[in-house]
């Protein structure tokens, strides 16, 4: 998905429409995608020659994951010993060091893009280590997010929240989303654990219902205090 707005109409043609074997003869399909930027409810209107129809049905929240879990991770890979391509941290809103371009910000890491993880607290005996990360959705948008990643420069996954193991997406909801009294108007807060076993270097992917962004990122394992 490259952000840019779909079609607003779809046209079912006479010819070139999809056929299958289970078909009767003379009916014709068209496989197609329904795009919406929030559940709701929401209609059809089919307009043929002689006949208009409207079909009204309803766009869940599972709908919403199941179809942001549809797209494929499409991350970079990296070859032994190339440099890591971090992401470059900036101020938005009220928050510093938040990385990429948004509308869907991390913030909890370094302007140069840095997660310092360790093992203490309640990380403490699990394989998984972590730190918070709050996630920001900036007043610009007002859909869902999902969040998922991997280590780009080995074979480690990248995981989220509590859990044995954690959970592999997080999910940044319309509601429920936290705020601080002096966040700006219409900006939404998801508070989060991002889990790793290794240092290296990581990958979030952001999927939106009109945007995909990739947020680059190095995991070091923080200094024990002394």
């Amino acid at each position: 998905m490259d952000g840019t707005d779909p079609p607003s109409e779809l046209q079912f043609p006479v010819e070139g429409s999809d056929s299958s074997p289970e078909l009767e003869p003379g009916w014709r399909q068209l496989g197609t995608a329904t795009r919406v930027r929030a559940p709701g409810c929401y209609a059809y209107q089919v307009d043929g020659l002689d006949f208009s129809e409207v079909i009204v049905f309803q766009f869940a929240d599972d709908l919403v994951w199941e179809t942001l879990r549809g797209r494929p991770l499409d991350l970079p890979t990296l070859a032994p010993g190339e440099p890591c391509p971090t992401t470059v941290g900036r101020d938005v809103s009220n928050f510093r060091a938040a990385l990429g371009d948004g509308p869907i910000y991390p913030v909890g890491l370094s302007y140069d893009a840095v997660l310092q993880f360790g093992y203490t607290g309640e990380f403490l005996g699990s394989e998984w280590g972590g730190t918070k990360v709050l996630w920001l959705s900036s007043a610009s948008y007002e859909g869902p997010a999902l969040i998922r990643g991997h280590q780009i420069d080995g074979p480690n996954e990248l995981r989220f929240d509590r859990g044995s193991p954690p959970p592999t997406e997080l999910q940044c909801p319309l509601e429920g989303s936290a705020t601080s009294p002096d966040q700006e108007p219409g900006w939404r807060e998801v508070p989060s654990f991002t889990r790793v076993r290794a240092p290296g270097c990581y990958a979030y992917q952001v999927d939106g219902l009109d945007f995909t962004e990739v947020i680059v990122f190095r995991a070091e394992t923080e200094a024990p205090s002394p």
